[in-house]
């Protein structure tokens, strides 16, 4: 290119970026030359920075064209297609088979010469005064916990907590049909779906728990213990006490079930949920955590298809009520993590992001940059021949 012409597209250029006067068009050319150097693309295989890839590129047959040093050209388009692996976290492998593990915790009081005394949990030949988890799962297993006591009373106070009352298997069993949880979203999204993986949890512990009643001829200490409203519910009529439930008995099962999980353990989850989400989206690219909410609603409305029923459009309609919990605080270290991700991306995947969103702010980024470039390497020019350029 002629020196001549170099001077009018550098200067057509600064029209479109807005700047104008030598001095002015200088501090701009300054300010950029860093980023511009600095930054790296690579085209076949070779390594650039973004000045020499955007002095060499031209606009042809509507579309803008990288020219090699052999002079053939590339497509800036091909160059910001195919930027992403598709990648696949989810380990939703079919599990040969189901493992179910039973622990035995042995409970008794501690001595305490005072009087006062405390539970001690004894697992494994291991004591704690803490209170284990009721149940657990992992990739093909899923635990639950037995309570035994040579002490009576602690034996009657623990009962319920043993899977003939509580169900802790129907509980954890939902639990690892979700395994694919871990697929990925946006943080907020995430975030909300650990919450409904924990709901879906309950209603189906709560549905067995119904059976069980049924299949003891009523005895209510099998419904009772955990979920109020399902002994309210049997004996003001709003749900029957037999059979299989109808629409409105589902709709009132979905709706209490939602509102005494966000009343009773919202609180308890918030930070365990926070953590599951971070923890599953950690490796996901940027891409991967822009919102997909029809990626969303085909994941979870399969986790509300329990027993015969189907909670998810009851709620559907109440799950935004999770998502606007999220704190302000909260939002912004997801939107922090999320910036992090786009920033790891290479110039050519952020271009890439730009023509998925709107194809004329692509347009647009490249046609500026290609004049920062020229302005750039106009002025160092200018400035190495002293201004005879």
């Amino acid at each position: 290119m002629s020196k001549r012409a170099r001077k009018i597209r550098s200067f057509a250029g600064a029209l479109l970026l807005g700047v104008s006067g030598f001095a002015l068009l200088h501090n701009y050319a300054e300010s950029r030359a860093d980023e511009f150097n600095n930054t790296q693309v690579i085209v076949n295989d070779k390594k650039m920075s973004l000045e020499n890839f955007y002095c060499n590129l031209d606009y042809n047959n509507g579309g803008w064209q990288y020219i090699g040093d052999d002079g053939k050209a590339i497509s800036v388009d091909s160059l910001c297609d195919g930027g992403y692996r598709e990648r696949l976290k989810i380990d939703n492998q079919k599990c040969s088979a189901l493992k179910v593990k039973v622990d035995t915790i042995f409970l008794s009081y501690s001595n305490d010469k005072k009087g006062k005394r405390e539970v001690i949990y004894t697992i494994d030949g291991k004591s704690t005064s803490r209170i284990p988890k009721l149940g657990y799962n992992l990739r093909n297993e899923v635990g639950i916990r037995h309570f035994v006591s040579d002490n009576s009373d602690l034996a009657e106070k623990f009962e319920f907590c043993n899977e003939e009352y509580f169900c802790t298997f129907s509980h954890e069993l939902r639990h690892f049909h979700n395994r694919d949880i871990c697929g990925w979203n946006s943080y907020e999204i995430k975030y909300m779906e650990c919450c409904l993986d924990e709901i879906s949890a309950e209603l189906a512990q709560a549905l067995e728990k119904v059976k069980r009643y049924n299949t003891h001829d009523g005895d209510e200490k099998y419904l009772g213990g955990r979920y109020s409203f399902l002994d309210e519910g049997i004996k003001d009529g709003t749900i029957r006490s037999s059979g299989r439930f109808d629409k409105g008995e589902e709709k009132y099962i979905a709706d209490k079930m939602f509102n005494w999980w966000l009343e009773k353990m919202y609180a308890i989850y918030d930070s365990i949920n926070n953590e599951r989400t971070i923890h599953f989206l950690e490796s996901a690219p940027y891409k991967e955590v822009r919102p997909n909410w029809k990626k969303h609603e085909k994941l979870v409305s399969e986790w509300f298809k329990i027993d015969g029923y189907d909670f998810w459009p009851y709620i559907k309609k109440r799950e935004k009520e999770i998502f606007d919990k999220i704190s302000a605080e909260r939002r912004t270290e997801y939107k922090r993590l999320t910036n992090e991700k786009f920033n790891n991306l290479t110039y050519f995947e952020k271009l890439e992001e730009l023509k998925n969103i709107k194809r004329e702010h692509y347009q647009q980024k490249i046609m500026k940059d290609y004049a920062t470039a020229q302005l750039i390497r106009f002025m160092r020019l200018n400035k190495k021949s002293g201004g005879k350029n």
